[in-house]
């Protein structure tokens, strides 16, 4: 579990959160704890631009971006995805690993 969760994080970071939104909130010494994943419906701030290419090189001044057409209910649905798998998985490996392990 603690592995798919640092898993998921990870995901989040590379695939979601770079190109989806992009929040002014990174801990630069800790980035995975950082991670929206941790903090589901906070990906944001209420003051953000919506942009049509997240721009990485900008200032940590500038608001949070979002991509056009995306909002935290769509966001929602793929920490839900992410969230949801983690635990199928997790139960499917500890059903599968207790089945093989002789007691």
């Amino acid at each position: 579990m603690v592995l798919m969760t640092c898993a998921n994080a990870l995901i989040w970071n590379e695939l979601v959160e770079t190109k989806v939104y992009l929040s002014n909130n990174i801990n630069f010494f800790y980035p995975l704890l950082s991670s929206g994943y941790f903090s589901p419906g906070a990906w944001y701030s209420d003051h953000f631009d919506t942009v049509t290419a997240i721009d990485n090189t900008r200032s940590f001044k500038c608001t949070d971006q979002v991509l056009a057409g995306w909002n935290n209910s769509r966001i929602s649905i793929i920490w839900f995805v992410l969230v949801f798998s983690k635990l199928i998985l997790s139960g499917t490996l500890t059903h599968w690993s207790a089945k093989r392990l002789p007691y």
